[in-house]
């Protein structure tokens, strides 16, 4: 039969003709039916999977994504490379830093990790030959990486493995390069490429090139399995495979590498150093949550290994008479539905995480309303939130009237460790509170054992400008020159360091220089910001420090130290409002009565409104009823030093020469600073809750504590009075 015959007895197979051939071919290459066609229904699907997972990234974490750039550090740099390769997958972390940098724009960051977790897709279906129709198959890899970096959570600031968020990802692509290559090769030259491949590939992709090398093994064993050919060559190969896992790292460990302990030489890559139970052996949690177990951590490893193995198996699958294309249709149908469920589960779900990151990148963008508004995104924030808002308040001039107005309290952070605001945003908060030396100090705490980042750089360049070590700050600023994405950063800061005398003209530094504290002497903060900053910003304590000091420098002769010690006695209305919030957060009424004349000089003569803020004036009122339901309860004297302190505030306030006829002035002193509806609302408060108390009597103290809270919180949660009574056992950390 020759080639003419041939063609016409095609020909003649096809019904039809013409047009009708034509219209039959185009249906069958852009059908959807998922049989011939590029552009299956499952790959239709798998593609809308991938652009949900880009918006996901790009528009609802996007300020996780700038954090993650914000906490890895990528130079061009020799140096850089060689500390950075010093350990197995190395180059896998050197890669993984330099993609991370694209974060900083999320939808740019976004789009770069979503196309390779497509190309991962992409190569699962080309190297273990999934037909389009049941491309669903393919994606669980995918999910697998993602699901590992979505998980991250707090453990953002923790690992220690730089590149993190692509080591596996970049690992992988690389590795199923390698085993579509393998494939395509004759089983003579296999060996060779396993054998390279496992020597050159583990300082590399450290643990990846380990599990590629066995993959590449169990894949030709399985294909002369199939094609009942070359078993014994496919058996040997496989046993070589073992000996190399085994003695290759062991070879790099002892002749090579000098960074690693031989416990952890058959996990390089992962965050084994971490991932274990030592570190969440001595943390107990309120609550439990999915995210407190260690092991969880290590399942989309798990999974993203076993994807690989159970696709080696395809081949043996395809011979079973049960794999119908029905079967093959419900399988891949049923692995979507479980990469949906797993990708969801894997999610960080911590909303308070998200808000903490939205409020940094805010912070850092000096968009302080976005902070508070930020805050109220939660009912249950973390102290971070609430730190971080009361801070922005404080910048916006609005303390008094807001700190107590969003639920306040201090839920605790989501993760499996004891979390400390030293590592999530602690250097940003002691900066923005004048605490210069105590934001270097975390700077450099943190560096040395998570390395520099740019955050940490940052924080370590403006604290040391504004201390006044200009050759300090100069130096982070060249490093940070040296980045894509934070040059800009660095170059107007440097602007500072050689002209000094444009630091009081600029707008930020001047509020931070205002809540600057005579004492910024370090010392034992015992990794609890919060307490130490209530503990130590007090102007009282500020002033008493600042006598002594004087005293010192006149019997020294220090003629400018008494000078500069002189200038630290007089306190910006900034620190006056930072050091009255702290009082009304410790619900201290004493501090609270001592520093309240010197505030509202201070409020008066910068806002000219002898009109109190809200917050100030129900603390006011709240204060002085308890003292005087005391004194009638006759549970405390008139004369004692806490009711002694309030009528000495009063007559201090009211420019009284003396705190006499107590009654009289106190009456006074109402009328004049509280007003009317505040001392209506403390009313209606005290009313309602004697109602509910009274409703609730038989239920428990902690449920009706509880119920009450709720109940009370509706009408009364903007109100100091719902702090004082109703937020208790606040956990700082």
């Amino acid at each position: 039969m020759n080639k003419t015959t041939t063609k016409l007895q095609e020909k003649e197979t096809v019904p039809g003709s013409g047009a009708a051939n034509r219209a039959v071919q185009k249906k069958t290459l852009f059908s959807i039916d998922g049989t011939n066609s590029k552009f299956g229904l499952q790959q239709v699907i798998a593609f809308a999977f991938f652009a949900v997972v880009w918006c996901m990234l790009a528009f609802y974490e996007w300020a996780f994504l700038k954090r993650l750039d914000s906490m890895s550090l990528f130079l061009f740099d020799g140096y850089y490379f060689d500390s950075m390769t010093a350990a197995p997958s190395g180059l896998m972390s050197y890669i993984g830093c330099f993609l991370i940098q694209f974060f900083h724009y999320p939808l740019l960051g976004a789009a770069i990790y979503v196309a390779l977790l497509y190309a991962v897709y992409a190569l699962v279906r080309k190297v273990f030959d999934i037909p389009a129709k049941y491309s669903l198959l393919a994606l669980l890899p995918s999910v697998a990486l993602l699901a590992s970096d979505t998980q991250l959570g707090y453990w953002l600031f923790m690992l220690k493995l730089p590149g993190y968020y692509y080591v596996a990802l970049v690992a992988t692509v690389v590795s199923l390069l390698a085993m579509w290559l393998y494939k395509k090769l004759s089983p003579v030259w296999r060996m060779p490429l396993m054998l390279v491949w496992a020597v050159a590939g583990y300082p590399v992709m450290g643990v990846y090139a380990l599990c590629a090398t066995l993959l590449m093994a169990l894949m030709g064993l399985v294909k002369a399995v199939v094609e009942k050919k070359g078993t014994a060559l496919s058996v040997a190969t496989l046993v070589l495979a073992l000996v190399l896992v085994y003695f290759v790292p062991r070879y790099f460990y002892y002749y090579y590498y000098d960074s690693v302990s031989l416990d952890e030489i058959y996990m390089a890559g992962t965050p084994i150093r971490q991932w274990h139970e030592g570190l969440v052996a001595n943390v107990q949690h309120e609550t439990a949550s999915f995210w407190h177990s260690i092991e969880v951590y290590w399942y989309p490893f798990c999974l993203l290994l076993l994807s690989f193995v159970a696709y080696t198996a395809i081949p043996l699958a395809k011979r079973l008479k049960f794999c119908t294309a029905a079967v093959k249709a419900g399988v891949s149908l049923l692995v979507f539905a479980f990469c949906i469920f797993f990708a969801v589960l894997y999610w960080f779900s911590d909303n308070n995480f998200r808000i903490e990151n939205k409020q940094n990148v805010a912070m850092w963008e000096e968009d302080w309303q976005s902070v508070v508004d930020y805050a109220k995104e939660t009912d249950e924030p973390t102290r971070q939130i609430i730190m971080n808002k009361n801070l922005a308040l404080l910048k916006l001039g609005r303390t008094g009237n807001w700190s107590f107005s969003a639920f306040d309290g201090g839920i605790e952070p989501v993760a499996p460790f004891a979390v400390h605001m030293t590592h999530t945003d602690g250097s940003s908060v002691y900066f923005h509170y004048g605490k210069f030396n105590f934001c270097y100090r975390w700077c450099m705490e943190n560096s040395v054992e998570y390395g520099w980042r740019p955050e940490y750089l940052k924080n370590a360049a403006r604290s040391m400008l504004l201390n006044g070590d200009y050759r300090l700050a100069e130096r982070y600023v060249r490093i940070l020159k040296n980045t894509m994405f934070h040059d800009e950063w660095a170059e107007e800061l440097e602007k500072y360091i050689e002209n000094p005398e444009l630091i009081e003209k600029s707008k930020e530094f001047k509020s931070v220089l205002s809540m600057y504290s005579y004492n910024d002497a370090l010392a034992a903060d015992e990794s609890v910001i919060e307490k130490y900053l209530l503990d130590d910003i007090s102007v009282l304590k500020d002033v008493d420090n600042a006598r002594f000091d004087l005293l010192d420098n006149v019997m020294e002769g220090d003629a400018e130290g008494f000078w500069n010690t002189l200038n630290t006695v007089e306190k910006s209305l900034d620190y006056h409002e930072a050091s009255l919030v702290m009082s009304l957060v410790k619900k201290d009424s004493k501090l609270f009565w001592q520093v309240l004349p010197a505030y509202r000089e201070e409020y008066v003569k910068a806002r000219g409104d002898k009109a109190l803020p809200k917050n100030v004036q129900e603390a006011m009122l709240l204060f002085y009823r308890l003292v005087d339901l005391e004194i009638k309860g006759k549970k405390l004297s008139p004369n004692s030093p806490k009711a002694a302190s309030m009528y000495n505030a009063m007559a201090s306030m009211l420019k009284s020469p003396n705190a006499q006829n107590a009654d009289k002035m106190s009456a006074d002193f109402m009328n004049t600073f509280v007003s009317g509806s505040v001392r209506m609302k403390l009313d209606q408060f005290m009313i309602t809750n004697n109602k509910f108390q009274e409703l609730y009597r038989y239920a428990t103290d902690e449920r009706m504590n509880r119920t009450l809270a709720k109940t009370m919180r509706k009408d009364f949660g903007d109100s100091y009075f719902f702090y004082y009574f109703f937020v208790k056992k606040i956990k700082t950390y």
